[in-house]
């Protein structure tokens, strides 16, 4: 039974665009994900939610302010900023300091992120259930098994469902 749902930021639930690269989290024009607002407030219901950012710059009160700028920081129970940990995903650490701080074991947990080499592969390293965000081929398909999700979205609609069929296959 899924207890946690675990986002990922920039191209999740965030529209990263190609020229971000250097500029910092809290000078930049924010654009929330389509269908944000309504699958945060719904996955709200039934879960803890939390989210875990490969950050250079920020840490969790930037990564924070950013949430409240697009208007879902009150969804987040915990706010993970890679910058704040010391080491990027796919290192396990910061997986399992999310799942720590939301009290939930990683079989009872969901990733969810646009990066199979990052987001899949270090949940899955944890144990945890992952489903790949595509709202654009942005990155590489998985390489693997190891990076393979287990469901795959193009739209956060889909998420609520695809998590229902997850924690029912426990």
């Amino acid at each position: 039974m899924i207890e946690a749902v675990i986002f990922d930021f920039g191209d999740t639930l965030m529209v990263e665009y190609d020229d971000i690269k250097n500029i910092p989290l809290w000078e930049m024009e924010l654009t929330k994900m389509e269908y944000a607002d309504e699958v945060l407030a719904e996955l709200k219901k039934k879960y803890r939610l939390g989210l875990i950012s490969n950050t250079d710059q920020s840490g969790e009160k930037e990564l924070r302010d950013a949430l409240r700028r697009l208007g879902i920081e009150h969804y987040f129970d915990v706010v993970i900023a890679t910058k704040d940990v010391g080491v990027n995903k796919p290192d396990p650490l910061p997986f399992k300091k999310a799942l720590s701080a939301l009290g939930v074991a990683p079989e009872k947990a969901v990733m969810i992120g646009d990066r199979a080499a990052c987001d899949i592969l270090g949940a899955k390293r944890v144990g945890m259930k992952t489903i790949l965000f595509r709202f654009r081929d942005r990155y590489p398909e998985p390489k693997g098994e190891e990076e393979e999700p287990d469901a795959r979205v193009h739209s956060l609609k889909e998420i609520p469902k695809i998590i229902e069929r997850l924690s029912n296959e426990d």
